[in-house]
């Protein structure tokens, strides 16, 4: 007889991926260019958990390559910016290439939670979230201590003790991505936002004697 189509695993729909995408660039786009009053939309923003999602949800042999999804989201986020306030330096930043790096190896967070949804491992998939906004603060915040270390007025010394005042200056800012991981987490794996954003792949049927 033939398989059952909710034996085969499920796909994160490229329609979904594309709207997270894009949410993901006008948070970031408006809470930079209106800091004062929508500093907050940066609590929305899906975007670190855009890339787990990704990878989570991909074909096996397409996974190391969805890790460019939240990359090419956070360059259209910069884009965005940049087209907004037409301030190069806000869009196109120093560190900037530490936060790409960031994006695309917090991605690979997305192999820890294949085919979990928070009401199978609600404790692993809000784990991973968390993980994923820790990654990105320690690897874009080295990439801030490695850009202004240097030159003839230094933010910070090149040293560890100066790498280490980077790290404790920048735990304010851990709060919001942290609080937009773990909340939009366990939002978009939930059961409900699963399976409206994902679908059953397609698998040819099998038969038995």
């Amino acid at each position: 007889m033939s398989t059952e189509a909710s034996s085969s695993p499920r796909r994160l729909h490229w329609v979904a991926l594309v709207a997270l995408a894009v949410v993901a660039v006008v948070c970031a786009t408006l809470a930079t260019a209106q800091h004062d009053r929508l500093a907050w939309l940066g609590y929305l923003n899906p975007l670190l958990v855009l890339g787990v999602l990704a990878v989570a949800y991909a074909p096996v042999r397409s996974r190391w390559s969805m890790a460019a999804a939240p990359v090419a989201a956070k360059l259209a986020m910069c884009v965005g910016v940049l087209m907004v306030t037409g301030k190069s330096e806000w869009a196109f930043y120093g560190a900037l290439p530490f936060d790409l790096l960031a994006l695309a190896i917090v991605s690979l967070l997305g192999y820890l939670v294949v085919g979990r949804t928070t009401r199978r491992d609600p404790v692993r998939v809000v784990a991973t979230a968390g993980l994923a906004a820790l990654a990105f603060f320690l690897v874009s915040n080295f990439g801030v201590w490695a850009v202004t270390s240097g030159g003839a007025e230094p933010m910070y010394a090149r040293s560890l003790a100066g790498l280490a005042t980077c790290y404790e200056l920048g735990l304010p800012f851990l709060r919001m991505p942290l609080t937009a991981a773990v909340v939009m987490g366990a939002i978009l794996f939930s059961p409900p936002a699963l399976a409206v954003m994902t679908q059953r792949a397609a698998t040819p049927a099998a038969t038995t004697a």
